[in-house]
């Protein structure tokens, strides 16, 4: 059950890259590392929000940390392919990076 405490942080951190990246669609592309170095830091905050609000019912710290680690992984996997598709890069091929038309 601890392992599913830690996965359920992709339950908060999901909705927050999502509406980073819809943002990120709006404002120009100047400011778009002031976006990710929001994420970073609002994935930050919400991370320790989280064990601070669930550590007093596990009883598995490891287990929960597991959790922790698989959800910001997969959060990652969203989060490169989201700012990816924002900016228009499909597709790299022969080192060369390949723009939408």
């Amino acid at each position: 059950m601890d392992l599913i405490y830690g996965l359920l942080l992709m339950i908060v951190l999901i909705p927050f890259t999502i509406f980073l990246t819809q943002v990120m669609k709006i404002i120009p592309v100047e400011y778009w590392i002031g976006i990710l170095a929001i994420m970073l830091f609002g994935d930050g905050v919400l991370t320790f929000s989280w064990v601070y609000g669930f550590l007093g019912m596990v009883d598995s710290r490891e287990l929960f940390v597991s959790g922790l680690g698989i959800s910001f992984f997969l959060n990652m996997i969203l989060k490169i392919y989201l700012v990816l598709k924002v900016s228009g890069l499909t597709e790299i091929k022969d080192n060369e990076i390949c723009l939408e038309n």
